[in-house]
């Protein structure tokens, strides 16, 4: 026997649930009957597959209420136990059957049709009488039309997740979340692949001197110098972060704790506060004379050019050092604490630079997780230093 359109709304039962419910008729027969509707089942089809495979007889009764489709939900609503989100993918089902009977509404031409709306088998116009599909869709399951809409989209853009609210493993909220850091992602990745920048990674200039495109610069890390008699390198550094970096782009810096409420604030001036990483240093700690207190960590703070935008995985703020690397430059940072953070505020193909590039360990970071690197330094030395590091790097790659 057939099984009804609407009784399909609905998946049936699980292997486990299907097995409790053939014990149950094994030992004590069929004792709720199936419901017929236009010569198919309405509800019951797992008890019909059951009676089949133990040999019953199917007891069967018409169905005599007055809204086939209203009778069904509510029947499985109070059977199962199913989360919103659950509701809402079934739902979908549900919808085809609304729109459906909208049009044939519109075909009609009036919502109170007396000839229309009493006529047999028109149950479902009561419930399209005002409203869109969607918002009775959700009238008859009881929950709010939103979930069906983002269920909607779901669809549309991700099937394939569906399945996994259905089965629990994932909320509507959780499902459109992926989907939109998705969709973000791929414009991003877009972007990234079409802007171009040449192969010298390093230049030995200031950056005051750079040429730079205009909101092209999607990450700026450095590691620039500390102390209070580098202000004026501190201001010209902040201005031309806020005109390298795209809209949304990060400066990340390494900062030392004596003279840091001074630099924050200049950069505060131009740039957006994002946060705070603690980087906490191995082995020897270095004492800070001015204030004869042994320094056991380092502030990495991060700003953002407006507007604010949220990074697209959460990430630890916690970072625990490798040890200062200072076999090429004496404020070399160590390569395994950068990685991290590149890969949390960037994508492959987008734009790092290092204003401040010393030995150019931020360069061979970027590199060796396939982001486009710039840096230019003053130094003649330290950059020939980069320099090599970055050859030897393209080299054993």
């Amino acid at each position: 026997m057939e099984y009804h359109e609407i009784a399909n709304i609905f998946p049936m039962m699980s292997e486990e649930e299907y097995k409790a419910l053939l014990e149950d008729m094994r030992q004590n027969g069929q004792l709720e009957p199936i419901i017929v509707y236009e010569d198919k089942i309405l509800d019951g089809r797992n008890r019909y597959k059951a009676c089949l495979e133990l040999g019953l007889k199917p007891k069967m009764i018409d169905f005599s209420g007055n809204n086939p489709l209203s009778f069904v939900i509510s029947k499985n609503l109070k059977r199962r136990h199913l989360t919103a989100s659950q509701q809402a993918v079934i739902a979908l089902q549900v919808l085809p059957m609304l729109e459906e009977e909208a049009k044939k509404r519109e075909a009609i031409g009036h919502f109170n049709a007396p000839q229309y709306k009493n006529k047999p088998g028109s149950e479902l116009v009561h419930y399209l009488d005002k409203g869109k599909a969607t918002e009775k869709a959700a009238e008859l399951f009881g929950i709010n039309s939103h979930y069906i809409a983002d269920a909607k989209m779901i669809a549309q853009k991700a099937p394939e997740k569906l399945d996994e609210i259905l089965a629990g493993e994932k909320t509507i909220k959780e499902a459109v979340k992926e989907v939109k850091r998705a969709e973000v992602l791929e414009k991003r990745k877009e972007l990234a692949s079409s802007k171009n920048i040449e192969a010298n990674y390093i230049k030995n200039i200031r950056f005051q001197e750079a040429e730079i495109e205009p909101g092209s610069i999607d990450l700026i890390l450095t590691d620039p110098p500390y102390g209070i008699e580098y202000r004026q390198e501190w201001i010209d550094f902040a201005a031309f972060a806020e005109r390298a970096l795209k809209p949304s782009g990060f400066l990340i810096s390494y900062f030392g704790q004596l003279n840091l409420l001074e630099y924050m604030n200049i950069l505060q001036q131009y740039l957006q506060y994002y946060w705070t990483f603690g980087l906490f240093h191995t082995g020897n700690k270095q004492i800070i004379n001015p204030r004869n207190i042994f320094c056991g960590w380092k502030p990495i703070l991060v700003f953002q050019k407006q507007p604010f935008k949220r990074i697209l995985e959460p990430v630890e703020d916690i970072i625990t050092g490798s040890g200062r690397e200072k076999n090429a430059h004496d404020w070399q940072q160590g390569l395994a604490e950068i990685e991290p953070i590149i890969k949390a505020f960037t994508i492959e193909n987008e734009i790092v630079l290092d204003p401040f590039a010393g030995s150019g360990t931020t360069i061979v970071a970027a590199l060796k997780n396939n982001r486009k690197a710039i840096g230019f330094e003053s130094s003649k030395e330290s950059y020939l230093i980069a320099q090599n590091r970055i050859k030897e790097f393209e080299n054993g790659r």
